[in-house]
């Protein structure tokens, strides 16, 4: 800003007064508190309000400073988005975006969850009993995980008087070894003992701080592997999940799978695995339209399928019958966030629709052709989500997850223990009643003896759908999938 008169405008359309914070029933509240026509005024602030309300607090104060000639007015406008939360940032105390003191606590109120990660145990525990080494714990997983809630609920847990001598650094990639170090130093020079450092994958050097330190980033830096303690946080178990949001919600599964958020993915990269997952979805609708067309007399699905599948394969330059030799592999699919793929599938079969080879479909059948697009991606999506469910459930290294093709793009999975020589075969369905041909790969003897064969004794054959736990009198169980991911404990051979 370049007039006073601005300075004063913009001032008058923040919020004045102050965040108080008050005991209540032994839970800390937070209120907005300022005087208006002579007397006081509070009002109750909900979590998700309070770190935007300081930021407008804070920004009224440094244009205030200005007025006063406290700070220099040719930097007021750059400053307009300084750190949202931190008046002490905004008179420069520090280097690098530092929290304490009662905002961080504001900070902390935010958390996301009313419940806490399994992880959260363990960090609890090393700031209670840090290690004499001195290692930094680091806390690791992909956007979306719940890092930052876990830092946040830390800074909750801790008593007040630990909490005092605790502070929160944020780093954005722009601040130097230099500059980071000088705060650490700064900070135990002032008195604190506990330090939480979210975005450390920006970290390319950690010297002796003599400071109990909690990091988080999306992966440890290459400078900082063998210096850290790791707690992984990549994958969060459907058990898991269904607990912090009180639901178990398969729609969510599909839809993120593991995650609490997206993801950023490299677009080149995933949009070559996509269309492998698209052609997949679209071979597979083809084959089942077959079973579609004799149910309803409709013959045209089966032909008008396979013929998007051939022009999909053509516009993305793939074998429509199969996958070139360097091909990802299906197991790879399941690294890309589920949320994504379902969004890239379902725009490029829309798109699809659209295109002129399909253009004699009545609106009947584009309907029909679309439902069962639909329904043929969100059976993928689950498979692939028990398909992580099951693979991160295994706690030995004698435990495997392998997927197996029966036939007719039908497919399964086998948790084998290599040590015991026993497996279980699981077969996924959307459906929510049973049905004759879900049982045609799990009652076949020629195919039992192949499996047994190459995975070992055959201990347990289940089925997971939508309905309810039923066992038939062949020892083959249908398993709510619900209830079942929320059981999977510790192995998947239970």
């Amino acid at each position: 800003m370049d007039h006073q008169d601005d300075i004063v405008t913009e001032i008058s359309a923040l919020p004045k007064g102050t965040i108080v914070v008050r005991t209540i029933r032994g839970k800390e509240r937070f209120y907005h508190q300022w005087r208006e026509n002579g007397r006081t005024i509070n009002k109750y602030l909900r979590a998700d309000q309070i770190m935007s309300l300081r930021a407008q607090l804070a920004r009224r104060k440094y244009l205030q400073g200005v007025l006063r000639g406290n700070f220099d007015a040719k930097d007021c406008t750059c400053r307009q988005n300084a750190h949202r939360t931190s008046p002490e940032r905004l008179a420069g105390e520090f280097r690098t975006d530092v929290l304490y003191g009662r905002i961080l606590l504001e900070f902390a109120a935010a958390a996301q969850f009313s419940h806490r990660r399994d992880q959260f145990a363990v960090l609890l525990d090393f700031i209670n009993h840090p290690p004499q080494s001195g290692k930094p714990c680091f806390i690791a997983g992909p956007a979306g995980t719940g890092k930052t809630t876990l830092l946040r609920e830390l800074v909750r847990a801790l008593p007040p008087a630990r909490r005092a001598r605790t502070a929160y650094l944020r780093l954005t990639g722009q601040e130097s070894h230099r500059e980071i170090a000088g705060d650490l130093s700064r900070l135990r020079d002032l008195g604190f003992k506990y330090i939480f450092l979210d975005e450390a994958q920006h970290l390319r050097a950690l010297a002796g701080t003599g400071l109990v330190m909690v990091l988080a980033g999306n992966s440890v830096p290459t400078e900082l592997s063998g210096n850290v303690s790791v707690v992984d946080v990549s994958f969060i178990p459907f058990r898991e999940r269904a607990r912090l949001a009180g639901a178990a919600d398969l729609q969510y599964l599909v839809e993120n799978g593991g995650r609490l958020g997206m993801d950023v993915v490299n677009g080149s990269i995933a949009e070559n695995e996509n269309n492998l997952f698209v052609l997949e979805v679209l071979s597979l609708a083809a084959i089942r339209a077959k079973d579609e067309a004799k149910t309803r007399g409709e013959a045209f699905i089966e032909t008008d399928l396979a013929t998007m599948r051939d022009r999909f394969a053509d516009i993305a330059g793939l074998n429509a019958n199969a996958p070139a030799p360097d091909a990802p592999t299906r197991e790879s699919l399941l690294d890309l966030p589920s949320q994504w793929r379902l969004a890239a599938a379902q725009s490029s079969l829309t798109a699809l629709l659209d295109d002129p080879s399909v253009e004699r479909l009545g609106a009947a059948e584009r309907k029909l052709v679309r439902d069962l697009l639909r329904k043929e991606t969100y059976l993928r999506l689950l498979e692939d989500g028990v398909w992580n469910e099951l693979r991160h459930a295994r706690t030995t290294p004698s435990t495997k997850v392998h997927r197996v093709d029966f036939s007719d793009y039908a497919f399964g999975f086998v948790v084998a223990d290599e040590e015991e020589l026993v497996c279980e075969i699981v077969v996924v369905s959307a459906d929510s009643t049973r049905r004759p041909e879900h049982l045609k790969h799990l009652d076949n003897p020629a195919r039992l003896d192949a499996l047994e064969h190459r995975f070992g004794m055959v201990v347990r054959r289940e089925i997971l759908y939508n309905g309810r736990d039923f066992t038939l009198a062949s020892g083959i169980a249908y398993r709510n999938l619900a209830k079942y991911l929320v059981r999977l404990g510790a192995n998947a051979v239970r």
